[in-house]
């Protein structure tokens, strides 16, 4: 059944190579197969009806992962997920994982339904957090439905997301809150390579809110942007263009869950800066504001095809009215090692 409905092309159609691919690239990314091969019957007596040949071979019905890693912004982590191929019935995934660095720790489960014919698939999931940054304690229950189409150039996806919250500051009282929220996010990756884009860019948009008469704190509409430009210079060097930004319209700050709100600084924002580090001041703690602007501007070169360096300029702020948003910047070098997973990145 999952190899059927992963199929987007019709007995009849005319062939199509990008299509073949597509199939085969989204079979291998569902998770349930350890290799995937699509193949076209080429005998030319064949052509009016040239039949197409899948080949798969299952992974496990459980699997382990287990991790560790290490980062500027939270130190050391390690993380384990447990997922089960058929959970409850065939084609349901069903997953849990543990991850815990210096300043967070999370737990979560989550059972996918078979994705549909349309490419839409169906999530419900559960989750606690525990953190503690920048003087900011938060503990965070929350159950998640969520209903998604993805691609591995474009995304859909509908949540709606019910959680409690406790915040407080550092030897502060502690703050109660909840929220119902409905959230739609968009994302639109057009590169010429998904490992190591040349040009191309990326967009991630989002949408959500709640309203104090179903089952929330306050009221809130919450906006949010992120995209990156890349413009190729000749044929070893680009330039990224990066920029972030994040609006929370409500009365006031208060009663709005921490992932709601906005804070920058550290590796994927203005470097240099502690992770989440730039804020609104409240006492000894910095915590989320309604307003988000950052911007980063980054050359690259390429010395080999394994090995880079960057220069780059990282500007922005986190505040609670458009007013208060006063840029603070960082400029630096690093270098890039090209993987099998992606860039590592050493900036200073």
């Amino acid at each position: 059944q999952l190899v059927a409905n992963l199929q987007h092309f019709h007995p009849g159609q005319r062939y199509n190579h990008e299509a073949v691919v597509r199939y085969q690239t989204e079979l291998q990314a569902s998770g349930f197969f350890r290799s995937a091969s699509v193949a076209v019957d080429t005998d030319p007596s064949q052509s009016q009806a040239a039949a197409v040949l899948v080949r798969v071979v299952e992974n496990p019905e459980k699997k382990v992962d287990l991790g560790v890693g290490f980062s500027t912004d939270t130190g050391p982590r390690a993380e384990a997920q447990f997922t089960h191929y058929n959970t409850f019935k065939p084609g349901w995934q069903g997953s849990t994982k543990l991850r815990m660095d210096t300043k967070e720790q999370t737990f979560n489960g989550e059972l996918a339904l078979t994705p549909e014919t349309s490419g839409w698939r169906n999530r419900i999931g559960a989750e606690a957090v525990h953190s503690d940054i920048e003087n900011l304690i938060n503990r965070r229950y929350g159950v998640t439905a969520q209903r998604g189409w993805r691609t591995p150039e474009r995304e859909h996806d509908w949540s709606l997301k019910f959680q409690v919250e406790e915040q407080s500051l550092t030897g502060g009282p502690v703050d109660n809150l909840n929220a119902l929220t409905l959230n739609y996010s968009w994302t639109d990756r057009d590169v010429d390579d998904l490992l190591r884009p040349r040009k191309g860019h990326l967009l991630n948009l989002q949408l959500g809110g709640a309203s104090e008469a179903v089952l929330s704190t306050r009221s809130f509409a919450r906006a949010y942007a992120r995209g990156l430009q890349i413009v190729p210079v000749g044929r070893r060097d680009r330039i990224h263009l990066r920029g972030e930004f994040g609006a929370v319209w409500a009365q006031a700050r208060e009663g709005i869950p921490t992932e709601f709100l906005f804070r920058a600084g550290g590796d994927q924002s203005v470097r240099g800066y502690d992770y989440q580090s730039l804020g609104v001041q409240q006492g000894a703690s910095i915590v989320g504001g309604r307003f988000l602007g950052v911007g980063t501007v980054e050359y690259q070169h390429d010395f080999t095809p394994q090995w880079g360096g960057a220069l780059f300029v990282d500007g922005g702020n986190a505040a609670d009215s458009p007013s208060e948003l006063r840029p603070v910047y960082s400029y630096g070098a690093g270098i890039r090692m090209i993987t099998p997973a992606g860039a590592l990145n050493l900036d200073v």
